[in-house]
């Protein structure tokens, strides 16, 4: 295939331009809504094009562009689709949605560096919600996630449901490019990238998440989870962990309310190996997990059995963890306990 065209035209279309083409295009397919998209050149085709006009590019999924190819849909039709879409409300268009492989049986979400064995299956867990689950599956039946992705603001950006991935025509931008996505609330500010490892894993490569007054911020390496006192100041906690197993009702991370935290505590005090502050404000039970009382959140809840490596627990502002977590990952810990690295 040829690179340059007749008129000298490159293949290779501006960032610029490709996000212009995804917005017009609803982040997806305009024909069937598949969010795994290639650029097509409507009319005229590349080989006569003078330039790369978004008004004329649209996202197409490769079957919709194979049967393009070979004549069975028409350039009109496709045309037309992508008029119908930018001439529609935001509501009346259907959301990009992606397939997940997990038919082999597994079923994984990597995120910050947090271990978990396959018995805890609610990797994140709001108030009763479970925001993020992971459940492998048995007998040979596929496995499956499913979470919940929201932004800074706490809007919705992408779902993951019924082993497919379904975003929001209310992002600024959606960008999938060979395996991995990513989701923009502006430029340069990225809500969620997600890494899709098939069969059976996908991984999380950066997160800003906000939900209600809770606060995850996460990369591949590492993260923290906090909970918002002030506007721009959070309370900040971060767990270097190995989950050992778990219970049924295990989650890696929890945000529940202090009063539950205390009557939890006072129901399995002695169960289990313990380490607590004096005043029990910080409590690390091999049953209950890390429990940090007064904000609410418990890193390895219920689980039943984990190793610690590091605990880190401080309030600084919400745009110096996500400096550090990006620039010093390493140095994440160190800089929740005192505003430093090294």
């Amino acid at each position: 295939m040829a690179e340059v065209n007749q008129h000298g035209l490159n293949r290779y279309i501006a960032a610029d331009v490709r996000r212009d083409v995804r917005q017009r295009s609803g982040f997806g397919c305009v024909v069937c809504r598949r969010g795994f998209y290639q650029y097509e050149h409507i009319d005229p085709p590349f080989e006569n094009a003078t330039r790369h006009d978004p008004e004329r590019i649209c996202c197409l999924c490769g079957s919709c562009h194979d049967s393009v190819t070979r004549g069975q849909m028409s350039k009109a039709f496709v045309m037309a689709s992508y008029r119908k879409i930018q001439a529609q409300q935001q509501s009346e268009i259907l959301p990009p949605v992606g397939p997940l492989d997990f038919h082999d049986g597994s079923a994984e979400l990597m995120i910050g560096g947090l271990l978990y064995n396959p018995a805890v299956q609610t990797v994140l867990r709001y108030h009763g919600e479970d925001l993020i689950r992971v459940v492998p599956g048995r007998n040979g039946e596929p496995g499956l996630i499913s979470a919940v992705f929201t932004d800074e603001s706490g809007c919705d950006v992408l779902h993951l449901v019924e082993n497919e991935w379904v975003g929001s025509l209310s992002n600024w931008d959606i960008e999938v490019v060979g395996q991995r996505l990513t989701v923009r609330r502006e430029r340069g500010d990225i809500s969620l990238q997600l890494r899709l490892d098939p069969p059976g894993r996908i991984v999380v490569e950066r997160l800003d998440m906000r939900i209600a007054d809770g606060h995850v911020l996460a990369t591949e390496q590492t993260y923290a989870v906090g909970r918002h006192i002030t506007d721009g100041t959070v309370h900040w906690v971060h767990a270097g962990i190995q989950i050992r197993r778990s219970s049924p009702l295990g989650a890696a991370i929890e945000f529940t309310d202090p009063e539950t935290l205390e009557t939890r505590d006072v129901q399995l005090q002695g169960t289990g190996q313990e380490l607590a502050t004096a005043d029990r404000r910080v409590v690390m039970n091999s049953n209950a997990g890390v429990m940090v009382k007064p904000i609410g959140i418990v890193i390895a809840s219920l689980c039943g059995g984990f190793d610690l490596a590091e605990l880190a627990i401080g309030n600084q502002s919400l745009d110096e963890i996500r400096r550090v977590i990006l620039s010093h990952p390493g140095e994440l810990g160190r800089f929740i306990s005192t505003g430093k690295v090294a």
